[in-house]
């Protein structure tokens, strides 16, 4: 309750005071009613007082209205989430609030485009906002647009430089361009300032892997299956990358860490395509044969899958079956070529603006 304390008029304190029949912005006029004029420093409090309680309750209404967006995708109804967004943005444009509720539901049901502009415009309203600049940072990632993700983190660094998200999600930009010599040093800063992130040490892993640095990334892979082994993701990345190297692994240790992976997550492609590859390269053709034909059957179009067939299939003397994959292996390489050859002209193409946030001169924003 807002209590405000007046001497408007009356000469008396407080609100509904009686009022002197000779009070200044009182008088008498022959044939008329009475009218009260309201002093100009009173009109100020009232219109102070108004302003107040709209913004008041423009604030509740946003709020209202985020909570029961929750409500909504809580609910699993996605869609009626996403339209009570947008009308309220449709109404309220300078609410940060607003643009950055629609935002984080269009990055997780990957709608990246509309992510970053909702995210972007929420960054430019409050953009001292951790939240809003690095979830546009995830959206642009998602989109693809990694150069740019790279520019618009590097242009809010002076703010967030010190949060270890803000290098997780710089490492991950730069992994997505395979620059893992500029992600590695964000991954290892994040891991610093933050020991325990399981997900910027994970990535640290496979980057240290990707850069031929394997005994250091094994030793994170692990402490993360010795400190999480119920996670399958653990096992079978640690698995499928120790099976022939030889800095005190073993295939033996390799086909237990996919063994246990899978028996925690027996239905999970990823899952099902890092242990067939280990069985696979162990010798196990039995063991991958039906992970293998399962997989062909979830994602036909992997060019792996069909690969890693025709060398199974050879091996348990299926010769037919190997054939046929060997015929599938290269028309996949063909429609693989001429995919690259598109995505090189689309890269020639300019980048997108990003959104600048309030307060830089450069581009500001998972």
């Amino acid at each position: 309750m807002l209590h405000i304390r007046s001497r408007c008029g009356s000469g008396q304190e407080g609100w509904g005071a009686p009022e002197p029949r000779d009070a200044p912005g009182q008088r008498d006029v022959p044939g008329r009613s009475k009218r009260r004029v309201v002093p100009l420093a009173c009109a100020l409090q009232y219109l102070i007082l108004a302003l107040f309680l709209t913004h008041a309750f423009a604030q509740a209404t946003e709020s209202d209205v985020v909570a029961q967006a929750g409500t909504l995708i809580q609910a699993g109804k996605l869609d009626q989430a996403e339209t009570l967004l947008r009308s309220a943005v449709a109404a309220h444009d300078s609410s940060a609030a607003l643009h950055g509720a629609l935002g984080d539901l269009l990055l997780n049901e990957h709608k990246y485009e509309d992510a970053v502009m909702e995210l972007g415009r929420a960054a430019q309203l409050e953009p001292a906002s951790r939240r809003y600049n690095l979830r546009a940072a995830e959206a642009l990632i998602g989109w693809e647009k990694y150069p740019t993700a790279v520019d618009f983190l590097k242009a809010v660094q002076p703010r967030f430089g010190n949060d270890p998200h803000f290098h997780y999600v710089l490492g991950l930009a730069y992994y997505f361009e395979s620059n893992l010599n500029e992600a590695i040093p964000q991954l290892e800063q994040a891991v610093r300032l933050s020991p325990k992130f399981d997900r910027a040490r994970f990535l640290l892993a496979n980057c240290l892997l990707g850069n031929g640095q394997t005994e250091k990334a094994l030793d994170i892979l692990r402490k993360l299956t010795k400190e999480h082994p119920d996670n399958a993701f653990y096992w079978a990345t640690m698995g499928q990358r120790s099976a022939h190297v030889n800095i005190g692994s073993s295939p033996q240790e390799s086909v237990r860490a996919v063994s246990r992976a899978l028996e925690l997550a027996p239905g999970d492609s990823y899952i099902q395509f890092l242990a067939a590859t280990v069985f696979t390269e162990t010798g196990d053709f039995k063991r991958a044969r039906p992970l293998l034909e399962n997989l062909e059957k979830v994602v036909p179009q992997q060019l792996e899958i069909h690969a890693m067939l025709v060398r199974v299939y050879a091996r348990v003397g299926e010769r037919e079956l190997a054939a046929k994959e060997a015929e599938t292996v290269d028309q996949l390489q063909k429609e693989q070529l001429q995919k690259e050859q598109l995505q090189k002209e689309q890269t020639a193409a300019p980048s997108p603006t990003p959104p600048t946030g309030a307060g830089t001169s450069g581009p500001e924003q998972p």
